[in-house]
């Protein structure tokens, strides 16, 4: 069973009794985000309702990573048409004035982009062409998959797939080192700490998704000649 968060923290505060609880906290979020920019964890999918003309689209807050995305006809996987990710750059390195000049018709790319939110600013989605048919009940649509970001806390477990926890204490670790001071060594260790610690986790991730079993990486004797 996978450790809930208060079991992530208490384990953390053996090495650090002087920190408080509502700090480690702060620092299992910034270890959690961390961890989902590296793993495929907390993984779902979100569909976006079209609307004829209209180019870009809000992303909800929580959505952290796009895996794939596809514009999808109908029920029916034959229906399905994998949407490339690209960015605002290439498609101005493609065509200068894009968006006057681009077309309007099924969409075959997707970007990300933000717009002003307030005093921040809200991620978007954009899509070229631009759809021209509306959604009319379900279809036609976008479908995301991705990886998401929500806050845990208290007796909320972490990922299951992960292959320890001790990836959230050794980034935690690493943080609070970095913020504190007279801990130059110690964060310089558990830095190295967390990054193998994370690699593992990524590794155990991807293996799980392949169906291989872990392994050991061991790093061979090399006299000459670059290593892929």
């Amino acid at each position: 069973m996978a450790s809930t968060v208060d079991q992530v923290i208490t384990k953390f505060k053996r090495r650090f009794r002087d920190c408080e609880a509502s700090y480690a906290l702060t620092l299992f979020q910034d270890a959690h985000r961390r961890i989902l920019k590296k793993t495929e964890v907390r993984n779902t999918t979100r569909a976006i309702p079209l609307t004829a003309l209209t180019r870009q689209y809000d992303l909800d807050a929580s959505v952290y990573k796009i895996h794939e995305a596809y514009y999808e006809r109908s029920s029916s996987a034959s229906d399905w048409k994998v949407l490339t990710e690209t960015s605002t750059d290439r498609l101005i390195e493609l065509s200068k004035g894009w968006r006057t000049t681009s077309s309007q018709s099924e969409p075959f790319w997707y970007y990300i982009t933000s717009s002003p939110s307030g005093d921040s600013a809200k991620n978007q989605i954009g899509f070229e062409p631009v759809p021209t048919v509306s959604t009319s009940g379900t279809y036609p649509r976008v479908v995301l998959y991705t990886t998401e970001y929500a806050a845990l806390s208290g007796a909320e477990t972490v990922p299951e797939n992960l292959l320890d926890d001790d990836v959230y204490t050794d980034i935690m670790s690493e943080l609070y080192c970095k913020d504190a001071q007279g801990r130059l060594a110690q964060f310089k260790f558990y830095k190295d700490a967390a990054a193998e610690s994370l690699e593992a986790n990524a590794q155990h991730v991807t293996n799980l998704q392949l169906h291989t079993p872990d392994f050991e990486i061991i790093t061979p004797f090399i006299d000459a000649g670059r290593v892929f």
